[in-house]
């Protein structure tokens, strides 16, 4: 028999069995109606299969075998971007196996601000002769968040390397300055 060189088809593949829990809390009580399943590789995207968050886990078939990492996204109903996320590592699909990756855990996943400012009469920084603001944020609880003397004008802030939470990131499409790594709350803001 000869075997097609351009063919789709794995010749044994193997199964995942992925599981997720949401620490402290249930789909509902977290609002998280549907998840995302995304297993990845080397080899860039595998496969992203779809749920309802109350089924707990699903099975992904047709794996070829290897070395996957398993991201789980959690979605509100109606929703767009995923409020909670989870992630496990280095999970080995062996062909012709049903195999079980570790329970994914997840837990709120952080958004952010895009702080933009104008002065009481309407000028912007260079109008106004101001050189420098200097913002902070504090969480529900009295916690100062973040703080950082910073140029007035955002295109003039330094676009920081690595992303610690919470941070100010610059990114293309903002238009002030991005305060990451902040969870879902009410926060108070003041620039001097």
């Amino acid at each position: 028999a000869l075997t097609g060189c351009n063919s789709d088809q794995i010749d044994n593949p193997g199964s995942m069995e992925v599981h997720w829990v949401i620490g402290g809390s249930t789909c509902a009580g977290s609002e998280v109606s549907t998840v995302q399943v995304t297993l990845y590789g080397d080899n860039g995207i595998q496969d992203i299969v779809t749920s309802p968050c109350q089924m707990g886990g699903t099975t992904v078939h047709q794996l070829p075998p290897g070395r996957y990492n398993v991201q789980v996204d959690g979605f509100p109903a109606q929703q767009t971007l995923p409020t909670y996320w989870g992630v496990v590592e280095d999970v080995n699909i062996r062909s012709g196996y049903v195999n079980t990756a570790p329970i994914v855990e997840m837990a709120e996943k952080p958004g952010a601000l895009d702080v933009t400012w104008r002065f009481s009469d309407g000028k912007v920084c260079a109008f106004a002769g101001v050189d420098t603001i200097e913002l902070t944020l504090w969480d529900s609880h009295s916690n100062k968040v973040y703080g950082k003397e910073l140029p007035c004008a955002p295109t003039m802030a330094p676009q920081e390397k690595e992303h610690t939470q919470p941070s100010a990131v610059l990114y293309e499409s903002a238009q002030g300055i991005i305060v990451d790594g902040l969870y879902s709350g009410d926060y108070l803001l003041k620039a001097f």
